[in-house]
């Protein structure tokens, strides 16, 4: 009996310890298939977490790029490229992007995302129905932008670095943005470049008829286009991809001109646009058209993005002072108000200097318009409040007729002068003051006229401090208001036979706008005649040539180009107008624009590149975009 039970004693501690192991055994296994599924759940999360974090990193792209578009010059160091310096995980030549207008967050640096409102990639226009509008509407992006709306709760966060050397210049800039959700992050980098009106050899902000009455009338263009309406054009006319977009380019052809319309285009008779063996890079028409059998292009779609022309009135009279400060600032950015550098009267008249030939020397006048023909006699400009010192350093260094005494320096000259007039060279020749120091800043010229300006002869044009000692990218804006003009009249006018011509002209130089460059800001009517001989090509030194760039706007805002005309630079109009060689005649025009390499960048940093890029004429877009690791 007691062997018995002590045999069942035995076999109960064996059960006993069989159901532990057993316990043990199904505890491990739930364990694990606990841990199992909380990696699963885990791996999922964070995969989840991942995409999330891919799509804030997009987000805060958006959002770079609308920060972007306020800031007129992305190589300044101001504005948003002023940068943060919170430290990079890409090296110390990586900085966090500011965040312009927002006090709360100043630094674009884990921003969080989404909290605020959606952020306008496009902005919309000021003027409904002033413009015609492209296919595409203004895109939404859900970027937050770190407002301060309570609602939805952020489920991430980006920062926005940019790089201070690689690939920056005024308008391209290259920004890497980290997106970060839970444990996971995910980046993307992208080459960035703002593109306006002023990188296209003709812009247009309504519709171009190019077709002409009768007659085979030559219309060639050399470089990129831009056209807010239709384009009708006919005849022997066409648009050729032989013209570089930057000097870079240049060496590496074929080029990277393309065709933007946002409205139809209708080819007719022999026109077309590209050739077989030199397509255009890509042609954009957002309306019909593009089934045309003379379009040569590597890529033909109906993608047309958002460049309008601002308001061309209102800018000019913040230049003059006539509009408030506040109201300047907020359309148009700091140091505009007021920014021209030649002297007014109470009159609202150009102070100038001439010469009095009872007196035997340069005395001071004023004057509302500018004409420059074989009459005209020598005269200058003062800078502010230095009439007395501009009329002194006259008599000093200059002859009756703008010639230089012996032993007479321009630079001198135009220390106190922002510009003068030489009618004893041949061509006669304007001397304009290159960049100058103002509040601290190296700035370029900006010559007011209150009234008209007239050319009705040939006129060289140098600018530079020192004309003597030439220096690159030096550029003079010269911005006609015409006060009181009536509606329709000419503010600029160069009649046939007259040329404005550059130190180095274009046909004869690729970047001669590199060394020397003159911009007219006009409001009312541009009118530019020629006279030379028509041919296909921008080669010929001996033909009809005008070296500058024309931007003009207000009512009606056009610019007229007609009788062979050959134009290096940029047409930027409310309307671009070809015209016949004499009203109802039926004769043909001939004109041929020609694209100026660089042209956008030599523009950005002066007063006329902070009105091309101003949010409400500019758009970014992307030209390089990948993933990038950690």
């Amino acid at each position: 009996m007691r062997r018995v039970q002590s045999v069942l004693r035995s076999e109960a501690g064996v059960a006993l310890v069989m159901a532990l192991l057993t316990v043990v055994v199904l505890l491990l296994v739930g364990a694990g298939l606990v841990t199992a599924a909380m990696t699963e759940v885990f791996t999922a999360q964070v995969a989840e977490d991942s995409g999330r974090a891919l799509n804030v990193a997009e987000a805060g792209l958006a959002h770079a790029i609308q920060v972007l578009r306020q800031d007129p010059n992305w190589l300044d160091n101001q504005g948003a490229t002023a940068g943060c310096d919170v430290g990079s995980p890409f090296g110390e030549n990586w900085k966090v992007l500011r965040n312009l207008g927002n006090d709360e967050n100043p630094c674009m640096s884990q921003v969080p995302y989404p909290q605020g409102a959606a952020i306008p990639v496009s902005q919309p226009s000021s003027t409904p129905g002033q413009q015609a509008e492209c296919a595409s509407d203004p895109v939404e992006v859900g970027s937050g932008g770190g407002g301060s709306g309570p609602e939805p709760a952020a489920i991430g966060s980006y920062t926005v670095y940019f790089n201070v050397s690689e690939g920056r210049s005024v308008n391209t800039l290259r920004v890497r943005v980290v997106g970060k959700v839970g444990r996971a992050q995910r980046g993307v980098e992208a080459d960035l470049a703002r593109v306006t009106p002023g990188d296209f050899v003709a812009y247009s902000a309504s519709t171009v008829d190019s077709s002409v009455r009768s007659g085979s009338g030559i219309m060639s263009i050399h470089g990129s286009v831009y056209i807010r309406g239709d384009w009708v054009f006919k005849g022997n006319t066409g648009q050729y991809n032989d013209r570089p977009i930057t000097t870079e380019d240049a060496s590496e052809p074929p080029y990277e001109n393309q065709t933007y319309i946002c409205g139809d285009l209708r080819m007719i008779g022999s026109a077309q646009i590209g050739e077989p063996g030199r397509p255009m890079k890509a042609v954009h028409v957002a309306g019909d058209g593009l089934d045309s059998t003379r379009i040569y292009a590597n890529r033909t779609d109906n993608a047309v993005p958002e460049i309008r022309l601002a308001d061309v009135r209102q800018f000019i009279l913040c230049v003059g002072g006539l509009n408030s400060n506040e109201y300047c600032i907020e359309k148009f950015g700091q140091s505009v108000w007021g920014s021209h550098t030649n002297e007014l009267n109470s009159r609202r008249e150009m102070s100038v200097v001439v010469w009095d030939g009872t007196r035997n020397r340069f005395t001071e006048g004023s004057q509302p318009d500018i004409t420059f023909s074989s009459n005209t006699g020598a005269f200058l400009l003062p800078r502010k409040d230095r009439q007395n010192d501009c009329v002194r350093v006259a008599n000093e260094n200059l002859n009756s007729d703008g010639s230089l005494k012996a032993g007479g320096s321009r630079a001198a000259v135009l220390e106190e002068c922002v510009l003068f007039f030489d009618k004893s060279a041949t061509p006669r020749r304007i001397y304009v003051a290159g960049r100058q120091q103002v509040d601290g800043r190296e700035t370029n010229q900006v010559i007011y006229v209150p009234g008209r300006v007239v050319f009705d002869t040939d006129v060289q044009y140098v600018v530079d401090s020192d004309p003597d000692v030439p220096r690159a990218n030096d550029t003079a804006v010269i911005v006609i208001a015409c006060e009181g003009c009536p509606v329709g009249t000419e503010a600029l006018h160069v009649k046939r036979g007259a040329k404005i011509l550059a130190r180095n002209r274009g046909s004869r130089n690729l970047d001669f706008a590199k060394m020397d460059l003159l911009a007219f800001l006009v409001n009312g009517v541009t009118r530019l005649e020629g006279q030379g001989q028509a041919s296909r090509d921008c080669s010929d030194p001996s033909e009809q040539e005008q070296n500058a760039v024309f931007v003009t706007g207000g009512e009606p805002g056009e610019i007229y180009t007609k009788f062979r005309l050959q134009l290096f630079g940029a047409l930027i109009a409310k309307k671009l107008v070809l015209q016949d060689d004499r009203e109802g005649s039926g004769q043909a025009y001939n004109v041929r624009w020609c694209q100026v390499p660089d042209l956008g960048e030599l523009v950005g940093p002066t007063l006329l590149g902070r009105f091309l890029n101003n949010p409400a004429s500019s758009t970014v877009v992307i030209k390089k975009w990948r993933e990038i690791g950690f």
